[in-house]
């Protein structure tokens, strides 16, 4: 919804894209998502809370002493109250680098229960989206990405997905988003061994390669002649001779971040064809 001075011209009607940046105004919004959370927690210690009224107050509590060893590397002998210590989180948050705040908000949803840290992790990715930020939550891993799309077509393929497929893609998925050493040889060579685990499943041939678990799928399923050379030429770019499978990633071929989340986002639409099919 605009306001009178966006309508007028007065200020910008939306915001520029934050990359490598984190402003003051996301970082209010996304510490407001979690705040409700620790407060909860912070008023049990001083005696004003109730402990049904927050059914995770064991969590946070938890999360409080990971907070002081595991990010902030403190000894544990020198940790304080629960209150205190989120205090020093706060300073932090609102004082640190950008890709530190993206880090602090991966941390606190990968040390939460499975269902409970999706549900936080949406809550940010709303601010994310909302703020203009190019980083979004896929599962518990926070990525660049150029659209809304590729985040729904790789989230549904890891949440839909068997466990091997499922671990293949979250592979891929943290290979391609480090930012500090991005390794896109092996994001494509997990993406591709996605697609070859959800073809074997679906075909029931366990130790087939993509090449035969597809011939399978074919006398069952009768695939469309393009789908299936679609399959095949991926499975053949990735592992052709000197290709990105089998080269040596200092003598292969090159690789570039969009080739390896081109791959990455056919693999999830792949496996999830695949997935569905099988249903």
């Amino acid at each position: 919804m605009s306001l009178f001075s966006q309508r007028a011209g007065i200020k910008p009607a939306a915001k520029s894209m934050q990359r490598e940046a984190i402003d003051q105004e996301t970082r209010n919004a996304l510490w407001s998502v979690l705040w409700p959370h620790y407060e909860l927690c912070y008023k049990e210690e001083y005696g004003y809370g109730r402990s049904r009224e927050q059914p995770y107050r064991k969590t946070f509590e938890a999360l409080g002493t990971k907070y002081w060893t595991d990010l902030f590397k403190n000894a544990l002998d020198t940790e304080r109250s629960y209150s205190d210590t989120i205090h020093s989180c706060r300073e932090y948050f609102f004082s640190c680098q950008w890709h530190e705040v993206l880090d602090f908000i991966e941390f606190t949803t990968k040390q939460l229960p499975e269902g409970y840290g999706a549900r936080v992790a949406q809550e940010l990715n709303l601010v994310l989206e909302k703020e203009n930020c190019v980083y979004r939550f896929v599962g518990n891993i926070i990525t660049e990405i150029t659209s809304e799309a590729e985040i729904a077509a790789i989230d549904s393929a890891i949440e839909g997905s068997t466990r091997e497929v499922a671990e293949h893609l979250k592979k891929a998925l943290q290979f391609l988003s480090d930012r500090k050493k991005p390794d896109y040889h092996n994001s494509i060579k997990e993406s591709v061994s996605a697609i070859e685990a959800a073809a074997r499943e679906v075909s029931g041939e366990k130790g087939a390669t993509l090449s035969d678990a597809v011939k399978v799928l074919n006398k069952k399923h009768a695939l469309h002649p393009a789908l299936t050379k679609m399959l095949l030429d991926l499975y053949g770019y990735a592992g052709d001779e000197g290709g990105v499978r089998h080269a040596n990633k200092e003598t292969g071929k090159p690789v570039s971040q969009a080739e390896a989340r081109l791959i990455m986002i056919l693999a999830a639409a792949a496996c999830g064809f695949l997935t569905a099919k099988s249903a």
